[in-house]
């Protein structure tokens, strides 16, 4: 198993995604996470906004911020195998 750290930042005035990044390394996943918190309230001229964190006990991987009741910033981790996937089409009449 191989471990791969996915960090996205959620505009809800957009409602779309505004950022996505991939991580093979923990370290790097959660630097970014501080660095890309403090691009988006420089970038936004955010003064002092509130900042609601949900983490999980793991180490600082698997949190999420919320920014100013608008945007989330996201931290997961997720496990992938060697395994090759085997997808079976449908087909619809």
């Amino acid at each position: 198993m191989k471990n791969i750290y996915i960090l996205t930042c959620y505009d809800t005035k957009i409602n779309g995604f505004i950022a996505t990044y991939y991580y093979s390394n923990p370290k790097s996943a959660k630097e970014s996470f501080v660095n890309l918190t403090n691009h988006i309230i420089k970038k936004h001229e955010l003064v002092n906004p509130k900042i609601e964190a949900w983490a999980f006990n793991t180490g600082g991987i698997n949190k999420t911020d919320v920014i100013a009741d608008r945007f989330n910033i996201t931290l997961v981790k997720y496990s992938v195998n060697k395994d090759t996937s085997t997808f079976i089409s449908a087909c619809l009449v």
